[in-house]
């Protein structure tokens, strides 16, 4: 469980790797709150701050985003929408030099965005990128739950 007081954002950094690495786990977003991000899932470079995220936004939203180093993002996919309370598969891979991708496989199917290594230049300079779950938490408290968490790196 990924819980805070409010206005906080709790974190929890699964990986840093110079390794290519696949990472799965079940999240479940239980509250909204209006304007807070539930749930990130962030592939990020630590050197320059750039990053793909997996967002489980305000008001149901379910988004990928390539972010630059100085914040500006470059690339939104419009992925659909989740459902409180409903479990969400997740999986990040990051192949080394090549790509990236992220996906939430929920009722409705698997939902997916990908990238290139030469589309985010930025991002696969990292040497050691990282996987960070974030939620930003609002004025009423949402619940993350993740469980069966596995990572495998290459």
């Amino acid at each position: 469980r990924l819980a805070a007081p409010a206005g906080r954002e709790p974190a929890v950094h699964l990986i840093t790797t110079p390794l290519s690495f696949r990472a799965g786990f079940k999240a479940r977003v239980e509250e909204q709150t209006a304007g807070a991000v539930p749930l990130r899932v962030m592939l990020w470079n630590p050197r320059n701050f750039s990053s793909f995220d997996l967002v489980f936004g305000p008001g149901g939203e379910l988004q990928a985003s390539l972010v630059e180093s100085r914040g500006r993002t470059a690339r939104l996919y419009n992925l659909g929408r989740y459902e409180p309370g409903i479990p969400y598969d997740v999986t990040i891979e990051w192949r080394r030099g090549q790509g990236a991708s992220l996906s939430a496989a929920g009722p409705d199917g698997q939902r997916r965005a990908q990238i290139a290594a030469k589309e985010a230049p930025a991002l696969f300079d990292a040497y050691r990128p990282s996987l960070t779950v974030v939620s930003s938490i609002g004025p009423v408290m949402p619940g993350i739950v993740t469980t069966g968490a596995s990572t495998s790196a290459w």
